[in-house]
């Protein structure tokens, strides 16, 4: 599953791992009367329970783990849906043997059935990272439409396997940025649209799925598979680090942007998979001089987080845009030079979507 190396390691318990224990609240009904049980003992048990309904599950859930559940799902949408979530659920134990997982490995490759069991222990909430699913949001109404679907596809015997890879580099030298480069490709349309089999995500430090409509965001939606990388990661990204999630599937397709966000078809299951590249930008947005983003010290910054990124694709092309130039605040026009010098000298061609 993962290369790991437990000296430099930060493990991430899972419910069945015995140091997984809570207190015995007495509210769910276990084979053992002891002060403490596994958290594991007590999802077994609501889960193979046929008779509490499924929002009554996530509340003791969260009661056991004394959090507060960030999930929002209608109670109609979850009982048709929920013999899913119980069916991969239930697999925990059998797919993750060791009852832990090995965080900031280089490489992380996991199979169909470990990221849909996954994935439902996240609408569980029995992992640290939840769904922040939010019940006035489109965006969230359309992830979880997404997921639920997706977790409804017959490919658990599909032997692909999701690689997710923490590249990093030395920072370079950069001289001043030329008045004139060369073109790239400009096209209309989204990111995730075009042809284009590798895909640049404006990702924040800490990446993941989120409750609203920002290109991370919707394709962490529209990307299921993604959503569980997260876990895997105990510290947001430095500046010199991107990481890569490849063989990824898209599901589905969406209009709109924020707010605006609508379902708008599924995707049918192809062999055409998709890399994502994840690359954070400056957070402009959060400097007191805006015109520090054009300081030399903020353009090497961002010179050397593009150049580690298209580095993994020398030779091949990759779909980006507006990187940084929406909820950061930065300058497209700076952004797209950045874009275009880094990739001249990584020897990519980008090819910019203007949506």
């Amino acid at each position: 599953m993962a290369e790991h190396n437990t000296e430099y390691s930060s493990p991430l318990y899972l419910p069945h791992h015995p140091t997984s224990s809570v207190l015995n609240r007495g509210l769910v009904e276990l084979l053992h009367d002891r002060d403490t049980v596994t958290i594991w003992e007590v999802i077994d048990s609501l889960l193979t329970s046929m008779t509490l309904p499924p929002s009554d599950i996530l509340e003791y859930i969260a009661i056991y783990r004394d959090s507060i559940s960030t999930v929002y799902i209608p109670p109609d949408e979850l009982t048709i849906n929920f013999h899913l979530v119980r069916k991969y659920g239930l697999m925990l134990p059998q797919l993750y043997p060791d009852g832990v997982i090995f965080r900031d490995q280089k490489t992380i490759s996991l199979t169909i059935l470990q990221i849909k069991c996954l994935l439902c222990h996240m609408v569980l909430g029995s992992l640290p990272k939840q769904f922040e699913w939010k019940e006035t949001s489109r965006a969230s109404v359309y992830y979880r439409h997404v997921l639920f679907y997706y977790l409804s596809l017959d490919n658990d015997t599909n032997d692909r396997c999701v690689t997710c890879t923490h590249h990093t580099i030395a920072p370079c030298q950069w001289e001043q940025l030329p008045e004139v480069l060369h073109q790239s490709d400009i096209c209309t349309g989204t990111i995730e649209d075009n042809s284009i089999k590798n895909k640049v995500v404006f990702s924040n430090k800490n990446f993941g799925p989120g409750p609203g409509g920002t290109q991370e965001e919707l394709i962490f939606g529209s990307y299921p598979e993604t959503c569980v990388f997260p876990l895997f990661f105990s510290r947001s990204l430095r500046d010199s680090e991107v990481v890569l999630i490849s063989q990824v599937l898209r599901v589905a397709e969406y209009s709109g942007y924020g707010r605006e966000v609508e379902f708008k078809s599924f995707i049918e299951p192809s062999a055409e998979y998709h890399t994502l590249l994840l690359m954070d930008a400056l957070e402009i947005d959060l400097f007191e001089d805006k015109k520090e983003e054009f300081s030399n010290e903020n353009i090497t910054r961002e010179l050397n987080k593009c150049f580690c990124g298209f580095s993994q694709f020398t030779g091949g092309d990759i779909a980006t845009g507006r990187w940084g130039c929406g909820a950061f605040g930065g300058t497209y026009s700076l952004k797209k030079r950045i874009q275009q010098f880094a990739a001249n000298r990584a020897k990519v061609n980008i090819i910019f979507c203007e949506i």
